[in-house]
């Protein structure tokens, strides 16, 4: 009987660690490409509040400001005209993306 539960609390544990919990605020991204620049920035927002930035140069160089939230992600590419979900774990993008659309704009 005691494995059972072990066996619960592992899954459950598993599931928390893999799907972030919500109420947490909503993470988004928005990246664009600077006029003149050589690079893409994107911006990541927890519940609107900017948390981090990351430059992504045309050579493979990135730069980081700011700590990328592990979990879902939405984003808004305006360079690419794309948007949908993410998934991050430890600043880096895990996932391909679950939903790409055009913008339309």
């Amino acid at each position: 009987m005691g494995s059972h539960r072990f066996m619960r609390v592992w899954i459950v544990f598993l599931l928390v660690l893999i799907f972030p919990l919500p109420g947490f605020g909503e993470v988004t991204c928005q990246t664009m490409i600077i006029r003149g620049q050589d690079y893409t920035e994107s911006i990541f927002y927890d519940d609107g509040k900017e948390v981090a930035r990351v430059k992504q140069f045309v050579k493979g160089k990135v730069e980081k400001q700011g700590e990328v939230p592990d979990g879902q992600v939405k984003f808004k590419d305006s360079y690419r005209q794309t948007y949908g979900e993410e998934y991050y774990r430890g600043g880096r993008k895990m996932v391909s993306p679950a939903l790409i659309m055009p913008t339309g704009s």
